[in-house]
């Protein structure tokens, strides 16, 4: 019985052996594709608000490529309104506060510009600078936009 098995073994071993020889030769797969190296130039957008650090945007800008359009969005605040976006050189670009903004290819900086709102009759707690049981009246023509906390008059 061994020596059966041992035979049939033996068999088989040359039957594979023949068969992998004989006319079998598969061709090695493809080698990864590397992705080629990213060429694109990049141009950076700043957006600031004038008067500055009253005004608040949907982004602060980023890098962009050229011909890339950014949509901004200028948020306005108690006591200021926003007026227009306009560009370094001072050329209105829209006095919409919403603005789809083309990337041109040059590092720019574009600037919401915000205009008071008359405060008329009105109390306001300067909560950085006052106490809470500290009030004073704001004369006109002072921008009221840094103000957190506005509170109607109080009587007359």
């Amino acid at each position: 019985m061994k020596r059966l098995l041992y035979i049939l073994m033996i068999w088989l071993c040359h039957l594979s052996a023949f068969a992998q020889t004989d006319g079998y030769n598969p061709s090695n797969p493809p080698n990864p594709s590397v992705p080629d190296k990213d060429t694109t130039t990049y141009y950076h957008l700043s957006v600031v608000s004038m008067p500055e650090g009253i005004g608040s945007f949907n982004t602060t800008g980023g890098d962009y490529a050229a011909g890339t359009s950014i949509y901004l969005y200028a948020y306005n605040h108690d006591y200021c309104e926003f007026k227009r976006w306009r560009d370094e050189d001072g050329n209105t670009l829209s006095t919409n506060y919403r603005l789809y903004y083309t990337m041109p290819a040059k590092d720019v900086k574009v600037v919401a510009e915000y205009a008071e709102v008359e405060a008329r009759g009105r109390w306001n707690l300067q909560s950085q600078r006052l106490r809470h049981h500290q009030w004073r009246r704001q004369p006109l023509g002072v921008c009221l936009c840094q103000y957190r906390l506005l509170l109607p008059a109080l009587g007359g």
